[in-house]
């Protein structure tokens, strides 16, 4: 064999290993975006998901929390019925004059169970969330855990508080 075909046949072996070697990194760059992709797409439809599902807590959150709220109020107009002072209500409860006066103004805003986004009630909305921060420890604060309240039960469709602690 001359040396010419030699070298011919060894250039063509060199580039065939290495046409493997770039075939088979082709395929591993595929393999992993193929995985990121699918990774991407079933982090997206978790978190879709997730969503939904808050969504659907907050909305049967806000409905305990307004039926709290108005039990709460109630208790306070109680006490203003008995002849108690807004000083005196807020002093026993915790709660400042702004929130006393909240709680016995008429339901001019939205219904029970209907906190939306145009009316925050500065009892039951904490400061995380932009509101006015409640006195702490009060009675009315924990309204806004919808298991602590008393009466409050469980959620339609959902664990009781003691079911959702064990």
């Amino acid at each position: 064999m001359s040396v010419r075909a030699e070298a011919v046949r060894r250039a063509a072996q060199v580039r065939a290993e290495r046409a493997t070697r770039i075939a088979a990194r082709e395929e591993r760059i595929g393999s992993c975006l193929a995985e990121y992709f699918a990774a991407t797409a079933r982090g997206e439809q978790v978190t879709a998901a997730a969503r939904r599902r808050c969504a659907e807590i907050m909305a049967q959150s806000r409905t305990a929390v307004g039926q709290c709220r108005d039990s709460a109020a109630g208790a306070v107009r109680e006490l203003e019925g008995l002849g108690l002072n807004r000083a005196d209500i807020a002093e026993m409860t915790g709660l400042g004059l702004r929130e006393v006066r909240y709680l016995l103004a008429p339901e001019a805003g939205p219904v029970a169970g209907d906190l939306g986004a145009e009316v925050e009630d500065p009892v039951l909305v904490g400061s995380e969330l932009g509101g006015v921060p409640a006195p702490s420890p009060h009675p009315v604060a924990a309204v806004a855990e919808i298991g602590s309240a008393p009466g409050a039960g469980s959620l339609p469709g959902g664990p009781s508080p003691s079911e959702a602690t064990s």
